[in-house]
């Protein structure tokens, strides 16, 4: 999932006139953290650890960090804040 869905999204996004600097790195950050906790899943989570809360993976909670940084990128990007110098 990570791999060819997430470059697909990527590769339709570059091609968008529409897309600011920073805009497809948030993308990136979002979508992996994304399709790595809905990995997390189906995945048996790790002996020593097993699942917090009762509810959740270590996996998962480490994906949160890269999703709200992904989010933050993304939407400060997407207001122009981001300039090139050329």
């Amino acid at each position: 999932l990570e791999g060819l869905v997430l470059f697909v999204i990527l590769y339709l996004m570059t091609r968008s006139d529409k897309v600011k600097d920073g805009m497809v790195s948030g993308a990136f950050l979002i979508g992996y953290g994304v399709f790595r906790a809905l990995i997390e899943f189906v995945r048996e989570p790790d002996t020593q650890i097993g699942y917090i809360g009762g509810m959740v993976t270590m996996g998962q909670l480490l994906c949160l960090p890269m999703i709200i940084i992904g989010i933050m990128v993304f939407i400060y990007s997407k207001k122009g804040n981001l300039t090139t110098s050329d």
